[in-house]
């Protein structure tokens, strides 16, 4: 087996940014290793039967629509540019691009990340020329896109303990201050230690628990407005209080809510992990 069949092997059909990932490894974005039941070849696709080179086309579009350092850099680390089309390596154009820009080929796997992430939001907003708007994202008056969740369940004695909870998300409007999850049961909830949120929980009468996570400044100083088009990591956990009538039942926050200057929010999921784990 090879080690593209590996790697795709570890693919969830579902996770967009590690198709992205994948793709620009070996001798990057081509037919052949273009997975065609992949979340990337459905997002790129207007219509099942739709060729290769239109596919290609549209993620060119979603390159271009970004900034010229984003373009430069992409082309290159896709060897979708002049100069790396056929580099059977990502190091080797990484090479080629430093060379151009006038950085090592450390500095360049550097800023690769948040480019793609910039890409990742393009692909999956449709905002770019071409695109074929094929996944069911509402109209983005407001709102965020989870790029990732993830939910633990920590049971202790057949008893439920804690819920820890993490979101990958997209903001895609600015001046986001913060996000609210609410729950309907009497708990304790963290925030991540040294995370980029802090959290107040407020009960809301006859509507539960409100746990509002605001976002922070680098300096964890004060709070600081999420900006469109960024990626944020949110974590917490979730216990119950000492003699609440939920002891030992699961629990898991479900309705989650952003607010900013204005306060309508929608969402996508693109992937998520449930776990439980016994002890």
């Amino acid at each position: 087996m090879t080690q593209d069949e590996l790697d795709v092997a570890k693919l969830r059909g579902d996770d967009l940014a590690a198709e992205l990932e994948f793709m620009r490894k070996n001798e990057g974005f081509t037919e052949r290793r273009l997975n065609p039941t992949g979340m990337l070849a459905e997002v790129l696709r207007e219509k099942p039967d739709d060729s290769f080179e239109r596919v290609r086309s549209r993620f060119l579009s979603a390159i271009h629509a970004g900034s010229n350092e984003d373009q430069a850099l992409l082309l290159d680390v896709f060897a979708l540019s002049p100069g790396t089309t056929g580099s059977p390596r990502l190091m080797e154009r990484r090479s080629v691009h430093g060379n151009r820009s006038g950085r090592s080929a450390e500095t360049v796997a550097d800023r690769e990340r948040p480019a793609l992430e910039r890409l990742f939001t393009r692909l999956v907003t449709g905002r770019y020329p071409q695109s074929p708007v094929l996944l069911e994202v509402p109209e983005m008056h407001n709102g965020i896109i989870y790029q990732t969740t993830s939910t633990l369940i920590v049971v202790e004695n057949r008893m439920w303990k804690e819920t820890r909870e993490h979101y990958r998300f997209i903001a895609t409007f600015d001046e986001m201050d913060y996000l609210t999850i609410t729950r309907s049961y009497d708990g304790i909830t963290r925030a991540e230690p040294g995370g980029a949120f802090k959290v107040n929980s407020r009960r809301g009468p006859g509507a539960g628990w409100n746990d509002h996570f605001w976002h922070l400044n680098l300096q964890r100083t004060e709070p600081s407005p999420m900006r469109r088009g960024e990626v944020y990591d949110l974590a917490a956990r979730w216990r119950g209080r000492a003699g609440a009538d939920h002891a030992g039942k699961p629990r898991v926050p479900r309705a989650i809510a952003a607010r900013g200057d204005t306060g309508c929010v929608h969402w996508r999921e693109t992937a998520r992990g449930l776990e439980v784990r016994g002890r």
